[in-house]
């Protein structure tokens, strides 16, 4: 067991490292907005990390256009945003990329584990676990009573 507690304390160090490294970059990334303008500036569309639309503000000129006119202005300046969010995201998380065990895809779309992985289980508590989990038969008054089967019925 002795020999295994070094490496336990180093698996659980790095994941310790790289927690507090996934903390700051959102909190970095929470800041992260941007602002988007239609061509003519009938409306403006705010963006968080990832795309998210946080708002939309929209003048008397974009509700005086047809909607077919308005909902193609507005995909694409949607467009623009999310090119927009997504080079800002990458400056933003650029900083934090000295290390190769960060999934940059899954950063710069926003999507960030809420903890790090737990180091895996020992052969013997997977073993336990699968253990208890095989439904165990009832005793006592909890148990269901007897089924009788086809045979055995008087009729």
């Amino acid at each position: 067991m002795t020999s295994q507690r070094p490496r336990f304390d180093a698996e659980r160090a790095k994941a310790a490292a790289q927690r507090l490294r996934y903390n700051e970059i959102r909190a970095a990334l929470e800041e992260v907005r941007v602002q988007v303008h239609a061509a003519d500036r009938s409306f403006s569309v705010e963006m968080g990390v990832g795309g998210a639309v946080t708002a939309v503000r929209l003048t008397d000129a974009a509700m005086n256009k047809t909607p077919e006119a308005l909902s193609r202005e507005l995909v694409a300046t949607l467009n623009d945003g999310m090119r927009e969010i997504a080079a800002r995201t990458n400056e933003v998380v650029r900083p934090f990329l000295s290390s190769s065990d960060l999934d940059l895809a899954a950063i710069t779309a926003g999507r960030l584990p809420q903890t790090a992985e737990p180091p895996p289980k020992p052969d013997w508590m997977r073993e336990i676990e699968d253990a208890s989990r095989i439904p165990k038969r009832p005793l006592g008054r909890f148990a269901a009573p007897p089924v009788p089967d086809e045979d055995s019925r008087d009729d």
